[in-house]
């Protein structure tokens, strides 16, 4: 687990919405975590607002060179494409994720 210690947001010109996350002890020219806001509604709950997210711990696992994308392409690159992750929200937004389980779209 990583404390995540900064989120920004993107808008892709597809209207998307992209999370760059930064953690503890990455250094200033490490690639950061991005996730689309998809990906993060359904593991939390938050619809935009992702600076809610600071001080939460994140784990992630990426897709390693040779592995097969859902789309069935192949991975060209290791650590580039996040497989799976999970993220244990502070306590001042347990109540969040509570209410995303319930289907309700916060923030």
């Amino acid at each position: 687990m990583a404390l995540i210690t900064s989120i920004r947001t993107k808008v892709k010109d597809d209207n998307s919405v992209l999370a760059i996350i930064r953690t503890e002890g990455m250094a200033a020219d490490s690639t950061p975590i991005f996730l689309t806001a998809k990906q993060i509604a359904a593991a939390c709950g938050l619809s935009n607002n992702f600076s809610l997210l600071k001080g939460a711990d994140i784990n992630v696992t990426y897709y390693k060179k040779g592995e097969k994308l859902v789309s069935g392409a192949e991975v060209t690159d290791d650590g580039k494409i996040v497989k799976e992750f999970d993220l244990e929200l502070p306590a001042r937004l347990q109540g969040i994720q509570a209410a995303a389980a319930f289907g309700a779209s916060m923030f």
